[in-house]
């Protein structure tokens, strides 16, 4: 399977994020993450920080990616950023919260290697998440073929974004924060990759970089 291949039936994508995202709903039920979806009562120099790590390094990871002639369709930008940036939000903080506070209770971690078992446990998630389902199930071709390897360039930069997201969630328990720069990331992906609407029969309309 090739990384530079996606979906090529819109159709069967937005079922297939749309059962993913009920099973996020799910997640967010069953693990209390809609009780704590509230905004902190102040904006810290994190937050800022956090922001600033999220727009730069997606900002460079959006140079990997090309439209393939698609045009952009805003309204199912918009769907997919509301949806995802709180649904696999919850998946997320699932993973990280199995390692972090379920499993360090059984193996009696102290505080700094159930974070790091916890951020662990999310890696190994995201990784199989994007490979396994992201790229070939649910987005349409859009990677370049003459983008930098992903371990040596998009690698880096996610794994900044993550650090700076369960900081957050560490320090302030702020799960709506987190899902607001998830959503920064996803609407500008949506944007760049020209997300098409399940009633859209286009996924690659040229062969060129644009």
């Amino acid at each position: 399977m090739g990384l530079h291949k996606g979906q090529n039936n819109n159709k069967s994508a937005w079922l297939n994020m749309s059962i993913y995202w009920a099973l996020g709903h799910v997640i967010g039920l069953s693990e209390g993450y809609y009780k704590n979806f509230r905004f902190v009562q102040s904006i810290s120099l994190w937050h800022a920080l956090a922001l600033i790590i999220t727009v730069y390094c997606q900002g460079q990871m959006n140079t990997r990616f090309s439209s393939y002639g698609r045009v952009r369709d805003y309204a199912a930008t918009v769907c997919f950023a509301a949806a995802n940036s709180i649904f696999e939000t919850f998946m997320f903080l699932f993973t990280y919260d199995l390692g972090r506070r379920y499993l360090s209770e059984v193996l009696s971690l102290s505080k700094g290697p159930s974070i790091a078992v916890g951020f662990l446990f999310y890696y190994l998630y995201a990784a199989l998440i994007h490979i396994l389902f992201w790229l070939p199930l649910a987005f349409p071709e859009h990677t370049k073929v003459d983008a930098p390897p992903f371990h040596k360039h998009g690698l880096p930069l996610m794994t900044m974004i993550s650090i700076s997201w369960f900081a957050l969630y560490e320090m302030y328990n702020d799960i709506v924060f987190v899902c607001l720069l998830h959503a920064i990331v996803d609407g500008w992906v949506g944007l760049n990759i020209s997300l098409q609407s399940p009633f859209s029969t286009k996924t690659r309309t040229c062969t060129t970089n644009a």
